[in-house]
């Protein structure tokens, strides 16, 4: 402001023995361009804020790196669930593969076991060691089932 007040004075009056004389078109010129200095000053004040300014506030950027680490998180949490379903699917596997062995076997081994009885020594071993005898046909007393496939305990057997 004080520029231009220097230059009002200097510019606005003429020197020399007459009357000074008021020049109007040069107080506007400097006027004008004192307003138009003063107005990129305050353009070049702001653009240089704008750029020593952040882009985010110190609350901004705690946000964004909280928002972060919770996806990140969640991300190795998701990866170490998959991680344990794929080797518990594979232990299943594992598992259902022993299963279908161990089936085999057993049923081998029963067949075996099936095909080893000597029935005619048991036979032997019941009627002359053991003192049986083969039922008489008075003592066989045979009973129709129900339509039930299974034959409760302790039930009673009809007598004829």
């Amino acid at each position: 402001m004080a520029e231009y007040r220097e230059f009002r004075t200097r510019a606005a009056y003429q020197t020399g023995t007459a009357a000074p004389a008021l020049e109007p078109q040069k107080i506007r010129d400097a006027k004008s361009e004192y307003m138009r200095n003063a107005r990129l000053e305050v353009e070049r004040r702001v653009e240089a804020k704008r750029r020593i300014r952040p882009g985010f506030s110190v609350p901004q950027v705690l946000v964004i790196v909280f928002a972060i680490a919770v996806i990140l998180v969640a991300a190795w949490l998701y990866l170490v669930t998959v991680s344990n379903e794929r080797v518990l699917k594979n232990d299943i596997d594992k598992l259902k593969k022993q299963i279908q062995v161990m089936d085999t076997e057993n049923a081998i081994e029963a067949r075996k076991a099936a095909n080893e009885i000597d029935y005619a020594y048991v036979y032997a071993f019941a009627t002359e060691d053991l003192g049986m005898q083969t039922p008489e046909k008075q003592q066989i007393i045979r009973y129709e089932r129900k339509s039930s496939e299974f034959v409760l305990k302790a039930a009673e057997i009809p007598h004829e």
